[in-house]
C-alpha cells in the first residue's frame, strides 16, 4: 500500500515537475531598450539601472513594468511611470503575451520626445535568433510554405482529410477548445506577418503569403466544423489548397549570406545572453551591488564587431585610484600618455563550469581583503562561453599577428592604476587563487601566472592599432621609453619569482 502511494505521489511530482517546465519553455523574453539621454530605474518587478542607449533582458516574463529616471536629482523628483505590457500590445495591435509564442522576443523601447521630453513607448516582436535562424536555414533546404507548419509537412506524404490538415497547419491536438484554436491562430499569423514577413528579404514574401493563406483557411475550416456549418465543396476546396501549397517552391535565389550572418550572430548572442543570466540571477541573490552594461565585445573591426550583452561591472566595492584615461587615442599631451603606463590589467580566466564559483569567490575575497580593495579602480565580468570563443577563433587566426590574436577575449578583468599597486594585487590574488585551476587560455597579450591568473599593461586595442610603441614579442608591457626616458614597467610574477 504505501508503495502505491509513493509512486502516485512520485508521479505526480513529476507531473507538476512537467508543467512548471513546459510553461517556462513556453514564455518568450522580455527585453528593455532604454534610447534616452537618461539614466533610467527599473523599480518592478526587478531593481537595476539601465544606462543610455543599452538594453535589460528581464529574468522572467513580467506583466507590469514601472521604471524612473535616475540620478542624484531624479531619484528624490522623477515622478515613477508604470508599463502595462498587454495594454501597450493592444494599443500597438499586437496579441496579447499569452498568445505570443516563446519563439519570439519582445521588445519594449523607452524614448523622449517633444521640447518637455515626454516619455514615449514603443513595443516590439522580434524572432527568437536560435528559433528563426533554424527557420532560415530549413527554408533554404525546402522552399515549400509546408515548412512553416512542421507537423502537417513530416505528414505530407499521407493521406489526411481536410480537418486534420487544418490541425495539424495549427498545431493543435486532437481535442481542443475555441480558446485553444484562437491562441494557436494569433500566435503562428503574428509569428509569419508580424515577424517573419518584416525579418526575412522580400525574395521570401513569396513563401510567406502562401503560408498565411493556408493558416487563414485552416481557421476558418476548423471554425466551420465546430459550428456545423461547413460544406463539402468547402473541404475539397481546402484540400485542394494544401495540395497546391505541397507543389509550391520558391523560384532558386542566391543564398542571402549576409542574412544568414545577422542570423548567426543574433544565436550567438542569444547564447552569450542565457549564460549571463544565469550569472545574473545568482549575483541577484547577493548583496553585492553591481551594474549591467550590454556593450560590443572586444572583436577587433577587421574581423568583426559582435554585439553581445557584457559587462558587469561592480562600482561600489573598489577604492583604487579612478582611471580617466584609457586609450592612446584619448590622450592628447605628455601628462596622459603617462597615465596610459600607469594602466595594468588582471585577468582572471575561469572555466565555463567554475564561472559563477569564481565570480562570488572574488567578490568575497575583495570584500574582506584591503590589497584588492585599496588597489583595483574598477572589476568587470564578461560572461562569454567558451563555445563562442571557438566561433569567432577560425576566423581571426586567417588573419596576421597581432590580428589574429583578437579571439582571446577576456572574463574577469581588473582594472589597476600604478605599478606598485598593481603588484600588490597580483601578489595578493596569487596567494588567493594559486590553487582554483582555470582555462589554461591567456587573454591577448598577457603573461601567464597560473592557469587561471593572467596580466598586462596597457590595453588590447592600443596594440592592436600601434604596436611600435609596445615591447616587441608578446607586447605584454609599453615599450621602456615609451615615456621619453627609460622606465622599468616589469612586475614580478609571484609564481616565478622572476621579472616577467
Amino acid at each position: 500500500m504505501r508503495s502505491i502511494m509513493y509512486k502516485k505521489l512520485s508521479v505526480l511530482l513529476m507531473s507538476i515537475f512537467c508543467t512548471t517546465m513546459h510553461g517556462m519553455s513556453e514564455s518568450p523574453k522580455l527585453f528593455l531598450i532604454n534610447t534616452t539621454t537618461w539614466k533610467i530605474e527599473i523599480t518592478q518587478p526587478e531593481r537595476t539601472v539601465i544606462e543610455p542607449g543599452h538594453k535589460y533582458s528581464f529574468t522572467r516574463l513580467p506583466g507590469n513594468i514601472s521604471f524612473r529616471p535616475y540620478g542624484k536629482v531624479w531619484g528624490y523628483f522623477g515622478q515613477e511611470h508604470e508599463i502595462n505590457i498587454n495594454t501597450l500590445l493592444n494599443q500597438k495591435g499586437l496579441p496579447e503575451l499569452k498568445s505570443i509564442s516563446s519563439k519570439n522576443n519582445i521588445v519594449v523601447t523607452i524614448r523622449t520626445e517633444g521640447i518637455k521630453q515626454s516619455w514615449a513607448i514603443d513595443i516590439t516582436i522580434e524572432p527568437n535568433p536560435e528559433t528563426h535562424s533554424k527557420i532560415l536555414s530549413e527554408i533554404e533546404k525546402d522552399r515549400s510554405p509546408l515548412v512553416f507548419f512542421p507537423r502537417l509537412q513530416e505528414r505530407k506524404e499521407q493521406k489526411l482529410t481536410p480537418q486534420e490538415e487544418a490541425r495539424y497547419i495549427l498545431a493543435l491536438p486532437t481535442s481542443y477548445n475555441n480558446q485553444e484554436l484562437t491562441s494557436a491562430y494569433q500566435s503562428s499569423f503574428i509569428n509569419l506577418d508580424k515577424v517573419l514577413r518584416n525579418q526575412l528579404s522580400a525574395s521570401y514574401k513569396p513563401i510567406i503569403d502562401q503560408a498565411i493563406e493556408l493558416l487563414n483557411h485552416a481557421k476558418i475550416i476548423l471554425e466551420k466544423i465546430d459550428l456545423h456549418t461547413i460544406t463539402q465543396p468547402e473541404l475539397a476546396s481546402f484540400h485542394q489548397l494544401v495540395q497546391q501549397a505541397k507543389g509550391f517552391v520558391l523560384p532558386q535565389t542566391k543564398v542571402n549570406t549576409f542574412e544568414m550572418q545577422i542570423f548567426k550572430d543574433r544565436q550567438l548572442n542569444q547564447q552569450v545572453s542565457e549564460f549571463r543570466e544565469k550569472l545574473l540571477t545568482e549575483l541577484n541573490q547577493t548583496k553585492f551591488p553591481f551594474r549591467t552594461y550590454p556593450e560590443v565585445i572586444d572583436m577587433y573591426p577587421k574581423v568583426r564587431r559582435y554585439e553581445f550583452e557584457g559587462g558587469i561591472f561592480f562600482p561600489d566595492i573598489l577604492h583604487g585610484a579612478p582611471i580617466r584615461i584609457s586609450s592612446i587615442d584619448q590622450a592628447k599631451n605628455p601628462d596622459e600618455k603617462k597615465l596610459l603606463t600607469q594602466q595594468y590589467k588582471i585577468h582572471l580566466m575561469p572555466r565555463d563550469e567554475d564561472f559563477k564559483d569564481s565570480v562570488l569567490a572574488l567578490l568575497n575575497a575583495i570584500k574582506r581583503e584591503k590589497d584588492l580593495q585599496e588597489t583595483i579602480s574598477t572589476l568587470k565580468i564578461k560572461p562569454i562561453p567558451e563555445t563562442i570563443i571557438e566561433q569567432i577563433k577560425e576566423p581571426a587566426q586567417k588573419l596576421q599577428y597581432p590580428n589574429s590574436e583578437v579571439w582571446r577575449l577576456p572574463k574577469i578583468i581588473l582594472y589597476i592604476l600604478g605599478k606598485d599597486a598593481a603588484q600588490r594585487a597580483l601578489n595578493k590574488i596569487f596567494e588567493l587563487f594559486k590553487d582554483r585551476q582555470g582555462l589554461d587560455r591567456a587573454p591577448a597579450f598577457n603573461r601567464k601566472v597560473t592557469s587561471l591568473i593572467y596580466f598586462a599593461q596597457g590595453n588590447r586595442d592600443d596594440k592592436m592599432k600601434y604596436p611600435e610603441v609596445f615591447e616587441k614579442g608578446e607586447m605584454i608591457y609599453f615599450d621602456p621609453k615609451f615615456n621619453g626616458q627609460y622606465e622599468d614597467f616589469h612586475l614580478i610574477n609571484p609564481a616565478t619569482k622572476t621579472r616577467d
